[in-house]
């Protein structure tokens, strides 16, 4: 009989986080009953799905103010909400590679192109 480590979670699916948005809150569902993970694991999915809705936030935003604010010497410069954004979806996807986590939908609210066709390979010279 396979012993369960002190530290999972087996009896009870733990509930998301009550600060999560619809959107993560549900994935968090989907994947803690789908894999069993320890408490540590699931500390760090919570910390992935803040961070994912970090990015939705930041991305909402910066659809209303733009990319560029004004700096103070009347050029323009990156809006800062750009490296939240940037910062956030890294650790998303970095925290999802380090729990092994293989996401079948895109969980991005901003849209993504479809992957298209394989491309060729050139047959290597002199084979026929």
């Amino acid at each position: 009989m396979k012993k369960t480590p002190p530290d999972v979670v087996t009896d009870d699916l733990p509930p998301p986080p009550g600060e999560l948005s619809t959107t993560s809150a549900t994935l968090w569902r989907t994947v803690v009953a789908e894999r069993e993970m320890s408490a540590a694991e699931l500390a760090l999915f919570a910390e992935s799905l803040h961070a994912l809705d970090e990015a939705a936030t930041a991305r909402k935003q910066l659809s209303l103010d733009g990319l560029t604010v004004h700096h103070g010497t009347g050029g323009l410069k990156a809006h800062p909400l750009c490296d939240v954004e940037a910062r956030a979806r890294q650790f998303f996807a970095a925290s999802v590679c380090q729990l092994g986590l293989h996401l079948e939908e895109d969980t991005s609210p901003v849209p993504r192109a479809k992957p298209g066709p394989k491309p060729r390979v050139a047959p290597a010279r002199g084979a026929q």
